[in-house]
């Protein structure tokens, strides 16, 4: 993975862990789609399911590194899964292990995906919770917004302060997200991020006169 976004001073491998588990069930279809994350790294069979396991590695009460792995449905009802160095089919298509420097940019790029799979059943725009990945926004705000910018064809992401009804959903959409984008863009207090679909990043500052 290529490196485009700093980790935050303070982003640590529990942090990115939490992160991981937060977005991942959502996006983990679209990984499967391009033959990732579909067979178990414990008993290698094949598999097209939404179980994983994120192994923590490093010193007692210190986590210092991170590793992602597919398993079936059988294998994570097993409360004894052995470490992950004795897993013998972990391979390409069973794990994804993200370097340290990137921690932050898979993280993102995991809530990317996770909108990505959800747009075609629930439509733009779709709110999303702020990761820990994303530092100084928590800040300020707890939400980023996506929506269509079909204009210039690129998908927009932006921070946004919104009133979540729980504490469970990691993704919303619907008409009172509708309402609060319009607001937004009314009273433009908001950061605009524009992103290409494949990935490029472009961050512009306040608009005044953004327009849906």
């Amino acid at each position: 993975m290529s490196y485009f976004l700093r980790n935050p001073s303070n982003y640590t491998a529990e942090k990115f862990a939490e992160d991981v588990a937060a977005v991942l069930p959502v996006a983990l279809p679209q990984y499967q789609k391009h033959g990732q994350m579909i067979s178990c790294a414990r008993c290698g069979i094949g598999h097209r399911g939404g179980s994983f396991s994120i192994h923590a590695r490093g010193e007692p009460d210190m986590i210092t590194d991170v590793d992602i792995v597919s398993v079936c449905d059988v294998c994570s009802m097993d409360p004894a899964l052995p470490p992950l160095d004795q897993w013998k089919h972990v391979c390409a298509t069973s794990g994804m292990f993200v370097a340290e420097k990137n921690w932050a940019t898979f993280a993102t790029a995991l809530r990317w995906l996770g909108a990505d799979a959800l747009r075609e059943k629930l439509g733009w725009p779709l709110v999303s919770r702020l990761l820990q990945a994303d530092g100084h926004l928590r800040e300020v705000c707890n939400a980023v917004i996506f929506f269509d910018g079909s204009a210039s064809n690129l998908t927009r992401e932006s921070p946004f302060v919104f009133p979540w009804q729980s504490d469970k959903p990691v993704f919303a959409g619907g008409g009172s997200i509708k309402v609060a984008l319009k607001a937004a863009l009314r009273w433009g207090s908001f950061m605009v991020i524009e992103e290409h679909r494949s990935g490029a990043t472009k961050q512009g500052g306040r608009s005044d006169d953004t327009k849906k």
